[in-house]
C-alpha cells in the first residue's frame, strides 16, 4: 500500500515527524509512507524517505484538532495521546491498520561529509543557537526581548550566540539582540539543521529549534528549551538522543496549575516571565566553566 500523508504544519512538526518515517519504513517494509508537507527540505537525504505517489492507495491529511474549548481558548491534543510523536503513530495506525510502534528517539538529518566538517560560524568558542521570537498565533511562547539580551550581555564574551529564525511579514516577530550574530530569515532549514550539528548549545522556545536539536550529535549538546506553561512537559520534552541533553524550564500557570493550560493568548500569563535569565545563565556557565 502506497499512502500520501498530507501534513501542512509548521517545520517543527516536520522534524517531529521523521522518527515516524523511520520506523514505519523499518517496520511496515511493504508499504510506502510517503510525506507531502510544505517543507519536505526536512526529509533531504533520508534514506527511508519516500517522495509523494501521484497516485497513492490511501490519501491521508493529518491535522491537530481542537477536543475542547476552555475560556475561549482551543486545547489542541487527540484522545489523550501524551506525546506529540505518539499522536502521530496513533493517527497512522488508527488511519491504516498498521501498527507502528515507536523506536526512534528523536528526529534525524543526514547531512553530507561537507556540512559536517565545516561550520558556518566559527567554533573557537561554544557556540548557542538562539531563537529570541516568537510567532503571531501563540503569543504565550514569548519570554521577552529584555530576557534573552540578559542572557547574551551576560555570557557573549563566553559564547558565541548565533540568532535564527523566521521572517515571515506580519506573523514571525524578532528583534536582533545585540551581541549575537543576526541570521534571522538568513537560513533554509538544511542550513539551520547544519548550524545546530555545530552548536554546543540552543535556547528557545517550544519551536522548530527544540525538535531540531534531538539531531545526531558529533559533540555534546544542550537544549535550553522556555517551555512556560501551555504544554504538559511530556508534550514536546519526550526526545532522546544520546549526547544530548534537554533542560526543560516550564512553570505553573496564571492560576497555580501545572504545565498543560494549552492556552495560545492569556494576558495574565506569569509562566514565562517567571523563568529568569540568571536560571539559563546558570545552566550555560555550568557547562563551560
Amino acid at each position: 500500500m502506497r499512502i500520501n500523508l498530507h501534513f501542512e504544519l509548521a517545520p517543527g512538526d516536520c522534524w517531529a515527524l521523521i522518527p515516524l518515517l523511520r520506523d514505519f519504513a523499518e517496520q511496515q517494509p511493504a508499504h510506502e509512507l510517503c510525506p507531502v508537507t510544505p517543507s519536505n527540505e526536512v526529509f533531504a537525504g533520508l534514506p527511508f524517505y519516500r517522495a509523494p505517489r501521484p497516485k497513492p492507495d490511501l490519501d491521508l491529511r493529518f491535522r491537530f484538532t481542537p477536543d475542547r474549548v476552555s475560556d475561549g481558548c482551543a486545547f489542541y491534543g487527540t484522545d489523550g495521546v501524551s506525546t506529540m510523536p505518539g499522536v502521530f503513530y496513533e493517527f497512522i495506525t488508527s488511519s491504516t491498520g498498521l501498527l507502528v510502534e515507536r523506536r526512534t528517539g528523536a528526529p534525524e538529518v543526514f547531512l553530507s561529509a561537507f556540512e559536517r566538517r565545516w561550520s558556518a560560524v566559527p567554533l573557537e568558542r561554544p557556540v548557542c543557537v538562539l531563537n529570541a521570537g516568537h510567532k503571531a498565533d501563540i503569543p504565550v511562547k514569548d519570554w521577552g526581548f529584555e530576557n534573552f539580551s540578559a542572557v547574551v550581555a551576560a555570557l557573549r564574551d563566553r559564547v558565541l550566540f548565533v540568532q535564527v529564525g523566521a521572517n515571515r511579514a506580519g506573523f514571525d516577530f524578532h528583534r536582533h539582540v545585540p551581541g549575537a550574530l543576526d541570521l534571522i530569515g538568513k537560513t533554509s532549514l538544511r542550513e539551520l539543521a547544519a548550524l545546530v550539528y555545530h552548536a554546543d548549545f540552543v535556547l528557545t522556545g517550544i519551536s522548530q529549534l527544540h525538535h531540531l536539536a534531538g539531531i545526531q550529535a558529533y559533540k555534546p549538546r544542550r537544549c535550553i528549551t522556555l517551555a512556560g506553561a501551555r504544554e504538559p512537559s511530556n508534550w514536546a520534552n519526550c526526545w532522546s538522543r544520546p549526547g544530548v541533553t534537554w533542560h526543560w524550564l516550564d512553570a505553573q500557570d496564571c492560576r497555580g496549575n501545572p504545565p498543560g493550560c494549552w492556552r495560545s493568548t492569556c494576558p495574565e500569563c506569569s509562566a514565562m516571565a517567571s523563568i529568569t535569565p540568571e536560571t539559563v545563565i546558570n545552566l550555560i556557565k555550568e557547562q563551560i566553566a
